[in-house]
Formats: C-alpha cells, structure tokens, sequence
C-alpha cells in the first residue's frame, strides 16, 4: 500500500508543480496569444490524464483491501474448520494477510 501511496504522492507533487509553471506562463505578458492557448489546450490533457490515473490507482487500491479482506476471512473460516474438524486433516498454510493493509 505504501508504494501506491507514494507513486500517487510522487505524481501529483509533479502534476502540481507543471501546472503552476504552465499558469505562471500563461498569466505572462511574454508569451503570445497562440501558444498560450496551446498550453491551456495541454493543460487540459494534462488534467484529464491525471484525473484518469488518479481513478485507476484508487480502484486498484479498493482492490488490493478487499483482496486482503477476503483473504483474511478466509483464514478466519480455515481456523474455524481447523478447530471442528480436527487439525490433523487441514493442510492449508496460515498467512498472515494483515501486513497487506500497511
């Protein structure tokens, strides 16, 4: 989970950083009047590339805690049948799926 969390903080640092400098240069008498619409127009790509990016690593992180929810109630119920039928019979490994979560 960390490493999602700092791809995603990593990335938007420098889609932040990129879209100041492009206001900084549109706001700037220096700059003509087509290429300004030019940045605007890349801008706005720039924006919806992000936002798209943005909503695939928040799905792939509801993903990755659902799996591990699963996976830990499946434990759970492991455990269960460990205990009523007999541990002698169960051949499942335990693992511990909670580190996921971190």
């Amino acid at each position: 989970m960390s490493v999602y969390f700092s791809i995603m903080q990593e990335s938007y640092g420098t889609y932040a950083e990129l879209r100041h400098k492009v206001a900084e240069m549109i706001s700037s008498e220096n700059v003509e009047p087509d290429k300004a619409v030019d940045l605007e127009a890349q801008r706005d790509y720039m924006d919806m590339v992000c936002r798209s990016f943005a909503g695939r690593l928040e799905r792939r992180r509801n993903l990755v805690i659902s799996s591990a929810r699963f996976h830990r109630l499946v434990e759970q119920v492991r455990h269960l049948v460990c205990t009523i039928v007999g541990k002698r019979t169960c051949l499942w490994s335990v693992r511990n799926y909670d580190s996921l979560l971190r």
